[in-house]
């Protein structure tokens, strides 16, 4: 029989195949109104064609398949965590390794971990034989490989799977902040790389036009030069995305989608409203200039933008916060084994953002709800992933009957190696904000100051053909390399402030919102500039020569 597809892996699918179609069809749509024609258009669609379909489908298979994966991340880094707590109890190494099978924490670890417990009990093998087999088809996640290695030596001569658990957990944290940190540093030498390559372009295509105007050329040759330029400055974010890290903040699965009910909602009516002022201002509906329509687009996106960015600032604030309670309460549960009596002493010490969270499980649990739904709901109310994978373990610790004090001081050590790499990751992603925004708005008033220039002084040099050969470009094709320009550079950065975030992705929309609104207003301003300045002289040049007599 054959098996069908999830409900979910189809629904993920159709998601990306929807993301290919607004892909091209966006293409399509600046292609026509730009007026671009073959053979042109024909490049750019089957471009546009490849890259979307490679990033979309292809990426996620190529880096399964053949990247291979040397240092730890926090999944690994977690279920270590959760094994220890387990091991606290003196259960068998069986019952450790069956406690993180759970795939909803643990992707890419819980099938190994899967394979080995099904070897162990349906098959006879030996936990150390299982260990040694699974670990062979291990290919690409080799800090896992090593681990089960090691770990099967260890039950062979009898070690304390606490103590070789913990010794494990140290080291790799070791390790992991350290890789983080190394990273974030070549991050940082990575985006002022972005940075001096973009605003460079910007002066490539300035002399661009220029030169098309003095010299001539083909039309074509000039537009693919600027297709060619920005997709030489998008390449450099390939190895911005692909090495940095993945961190963990709002609380995925199906929750996630209770914390995102309001915000996604609104981004739909956001998105249904920017398509239709679009839609409007090309069918000639409303007359806004280029530079107010985007003021407007950034304007509607803001709203759901803020509001993600809003939920992100809460998490972050209510992590800070876990640290000390998870510790303490801890601690609690291992003087009294019941959660809601080493609740309650908790409940008047000052916990910030958490507080509300907690008043809310102390109330469930007094009403006799089981402890597993009170942390859901714990859990649903912190709106916090780094919440939920406490919640597991702090569960898991009670039912193997593990020492609670060890597993909390260990999750608290745990959430403060995460708070000193978000505020690493925060100082960078900050300072590389501040630098992009003042960046881009120089160069949307650079590009649009020479477009404008470009405008005004086409009916100059149409004058003075007779005397030296000039090409002046129409109003249309400058309008349309002024757009095509501002949204490379826009979507670029939008991208490039999503990846050094490191939150929710749903952020693009935040940082797509503010660099629309100042392009938009650089446009405005260079206008203005444009107008007082130069409209002036060009009046004066046009001016018919009176002859002497």
């Amino acid at each position: 029989m054959i098996p069908r597809p999830s409900s979910g892996l189809f629904a993920k699918n159709l998601a990306k195949g929807l993301i290919v179609t607004v892909l091209l069809t966006l293409t399509f749509l600046i292609v026509w109104y730009v007026g671009i024609g073959y053979p042109l258009n024909i490049i750019i669609f089957l471009v546009t064609s490849f890259v979307s379909t490679l990033f979309v489908f292809a990426y996620g298979v190529i880096k399964t398949k053949y990247l291979t994966v040397v240092t730890p991340d926090l999944d690994f880094i977690f279920m270590l965590a959760h094994a220890y707590a387990v091991s606290t109890g003196g259960t068998s190494n069986l019952n450790i390794i069956s406690s993180v099978t759970d795939a909803g924490s643990y992707t890419k670890i819980a099938k190994y971990m899967k394979k080995v417990v099904n070897l162990s009990r349906n098959f006879g093998y030996d936990l150390a034989r299982s260990l040694y087999i699974v670990s062979s088809e291990v290919s690409k996640l080799k800090y896992l490989r090593d681990f089960m290695e090691r770990y099967a030596a260890s039950i062979r001569v009898g070690e304390s799977a606490e103590r070789f658990i913990e010794v494990e957990l140290r080291n790799y944290m070791n390790v992991y902040e350290y890789s983080y940190q190394r990273i974030m540093d070549s991050v940082n030498v990575l985006l002022s790389t972005y940075t001096a390559v973009l605003t460079s372009a910007i002066f490539v295509v300035a002399n661009l036009l220029v030169l098309s105007i003095m010299f001539g050329s083909d039309l074509s040759i000039v537009l693919i030069s600027l297709v060619g330029v920005f997709t030489a400055t998008a390449v450099i974010l390939v190895p911005i995305w692909i090495v940095t890290p993945k961190d963990i903040l709002v609380v995925g699965g199906s929750l996630r989608k209770e914390v995102l009910k309001a915000p996604n909602l609104i981004l739909l009516f956001s998105c249904v409203a920017c398509l239709v002022i679009v839609l409007l201002r090309l069918a000639g509906f409303i007359n806004l200039s280029l530079y107010v329509t985007l003021v407007l687009l950034g304007v509607v996106l803001l709203v759901p933008g803020y509001m993600y960015m809003r939920v992100e600032k809460f998490v972050k604030d209510v992590d800070k916060d876990l640290t000390v309670f998870v510790r303490m309460y801890g601690g609690n549960l291992s003087i009294v084994p019941s959660p809601l009596k080493a609740l309650e002493p908790l409940l008047s010490v000052l916990f910030g953002k958490v507080a509300n969270a907690l008043r809310r499980l102390h109330t469930l649990l007094s009403s006799q709800i089981s402890f597993s739904v009170s942390l859901k709901e714990f859990v649903l109310y912190t709106r916090s992933e780094l919440a939920r994978r406490i919640s597991r373990i702090l569960e898991d610790t009670l039912k193997f009957g593990g020492d609670s004090s060890k597993a909390g001081l260990n999750l608290s050590e745990i959430s403060l190696m995460i708070g000193r790499l978000r505020l690493r990751r925060y100082q960078i992603h900050k300072t590389f904000e501040t630098s992009t925004y003042a960046i881009y708005l120089t160069n949307v008033l650079l590009i649009t100051f020479i477009t404008s220039l470009m405008r005004i002084f086409a009916s100059v040099l149409s004058q003075i053909q007779t005397i030296m050969p000039f090409y002046p470009l129409s109003d249309p094709l400058i309008n349309a390399i002024n757009l095509f320009v501002i949204m490379s550079i826009t979507l670029m950065n939008t991208v490039a402030l999503t990846i050094t975030n490191g939150g929710l992705r749903h952020t693009a929309t935040y940082y797509l919102a503010i660099l629309l609104v100042l392009g938009g207003l650089g446009g405005i301003v260079s206008d203005v500039l444009v107008a007082n300045l130069l409209q002036p002289v060009a009046e004066i040049i046009l001016q018919p020569v009176i002859p002497l007599t």
